[in-house]
């Protein structure tokens, strides 16, 4: 079993140490081990393979609701479940490692056994999402056990203890899943199971490294077919506006519309604030370094779009 340090959770070396190892080669989380397999609830194929391809360290990022409610429920869960089998369980300070896959487990009892806590705003059924289950299999594979033990809080708020047996043919799928999706990332590619969507692609090509690059004629087809589609795309929000202005002259200074009786169209009043970015610059310029961040992004403009 290999082991390394774990930096502070979320931290910036915390996620640069899940994306790559010292050298630069794309590891795997567990957390994301789902997308792997186009199964993750939040994340498909081609965004993990866009993050992997993507040259720049990853960002930190600032805590949602759910993530606030895991880090703070997560002690409790693991004190439950630990009352619960009657074993010590702690948080390792270690990472856990297989090859080019890597795990953060949340619980580990002094008997050896891994325990992850989670959260749900959903009623628990006994049945582990894809994104749960991929998760265990590869957690499984790295701290070398048999299943892992979940410990849920559902949207009842009704705690649930729940075994995943992890056997050695799901180990081998998955870890031959890796092994292909790597492999494309490791030549600069997409992997086959992903569809990228045009920001992946911007993501995974954040700047030019070259002035520029013949193409095959049957671009040209795409090309057209784009700006075809981009004429039928502003038209139709030409048209989506025109009868958004009819509709909402026919409610003057009302709230809601109604037919029969019925509300069929609601206009509400809608308070919106901005920061002047620009103006707060310019009064206190001695700002600038302490707050303004910057991220670097490419975007694709065809000639004709040029001004």
């Amino acid at each position: 079993m290999q082991t390394i340090p774990k930096p502070p959770h979320g931290s910036a070396e915390w996620l640069l140490i899940r994306k790559q190892d010292s050298e630069g080669n794309r590891r795997i989380s567990a957390s994301n081990a789902a997308a792997v397999h186009n199964a993750h609830r939040y994340m498909t194929s081609a965004q993990l393979a866009a993050e992997l391809l993507d040259p720049n360290p990853p960002e930190v990022k600032e805590s949602n609701a759910a993530m606030e409610r895991g880090t703070a429920l997560e002690p409790a869960l693991l004190q439950w479940a630990s009352d619960q089998h009657g074993v010590l369980i702690t948080s390792p300070e270690h990472m856990y490692l297989s090859d080019r896959m890597i795990a953060t487990l949340d619980g580990l009892s002094v008997t050896g056994e891994v325990y992850e806590a989670k959260t749900s705003t959903s009623t628990w059924l006994g049945e582990l999402p894809p994104s749960w289950y991929w998760q265990g299999v590869q957690q499984a594979i790295c701290a070398e056990v048999n299943g892992i033990w979940w410990i849920v809080l559902d949207g009842r708020l009704q705690l649930h203890l729940h075994w995943q047996p992890v056997s050695e043919i799901e180990k081998t799928q998955h870890t031959e899943a890796v092994n292909v999706f790597l492999a494309a990332i490791d030549m600069g590619m997409f992997p086959t199971v992903a569809d990228p969507a045009y920001a992946d692609i911007a993501r995974a090509n954040p700047s030019a490294e070259l002035d520029s690059v013949d193409l095959p004629d049957t671009v040209s087809d795409l090309i057209s077919e784009y700006e075809a589609a981009k004429t039928v795309a502003d038209e139709a929000a030409k048209h989506v506006d025109k009868l958004k202005a009819d509709i909402a002259a026919h409610i003057g200074n009302a709230e809601a519309g109604l037919i029969n009786g019925e509300i069929v169209v609601t206009w509400k009043t809608q308070t919106r604030n901005s920061f002047d970015t620009k103006r707060l610059l310019q009064e206190q310029p001695e700002l600038k370094d302490q707050y303004q961040t910057s991220s670097t992004f490419r975007v694709l403009r065809l000639k004709a779009e040029k001004s």
